[in-house]
């Protein structure tokens, strides 16, 4: 379902059709959906924002406590809403379970109403980018790549690098040459292999 404006269900099942008639003869489909899949859906609707719907069935008559009530405190606890089908191809660094702080002075800024901000610098690489990536390098272990790569002005390069290295990936990462030394450096210590370019980007 695009964003911006609502399909129509009839064009809808054609660009679906037509991509997994692609994906089909390319030998890639499969009970998730594959990259390649993803792409051509992308591409067949003009390039339009998609919002993916998850099928919860399988949580049909559990509540909330499902989750609230487990010893797992990263984003694992979301198991079942995370797309990784096999438990043995999860990589983590701990990631997620950060802490909401309370900030009073913003209180009273906002009439009384309590404010919290999320520390997320507490992360394993200093950077939010450590959830979506503890998902996409196990979802690279599921498919059983060797190398992944990312362009990056630097917090994603760097936690695409630690999480490869957690899994025994290679890395490899571009960034744009004003990117900051440190994350270069910090990448690199991962075992990235970096390579600058001189185009502008904000990734």
């Amino acid at each position: 379902i695009p964003l911006d404006q609502q399909w129509d269900p009839a064009e809808h099942d054609r660009v679906l059709a037509l991509a997994l008639a692609e994906a089909d003869k390319a030998g890639v489909t499969g009970k998730a959906v594959t990259p390649f899949l993803l792409l051509r859906i992308v591409e067949l609707s003009g390039g339009r924002s998609l919002e993916v719907n998850l099928d919860l069935s399988g949580l049909e008559g559990k509540g909330p406590e499902l989750f609230l009530h487990r010893a797992e405190r990263s984003i694992w606890r979301w198991r079942e809403f995370l797309p990784i089908e096999k438990d043995g191809a999860i990589v983590t660094l701990g990631e997620g379970g950060t802490p909401l702080l309370p900030v009073e002075r913003l209180r009273r800024d906002v009439g009384g109403a309590e404010v919290y901000l999320k520390n997320d610098t507490v992360l394993p690489t200093g950077s939010l980018k450590d959830r979506s990536n503890a998902v996409a390098i196990s979802r690279a272990i599921e498919e059983g790549r060797a190398v992944v790569a990312v362009a990056s002005t630097g917090n994603a390069a760097a936690s695409v690098a630690a999480y490869a290295a957690r899994a025994g990936l290679e890395s490899v990462v571009f960034v744009p040459e004003a990117t900051a030394p440190e994350k270069v450096v910090q990448a690199a210590a991962y075992g990235a292999r970096a390579y600058a370019y001189n185009r502008k980007g904000d990734y």
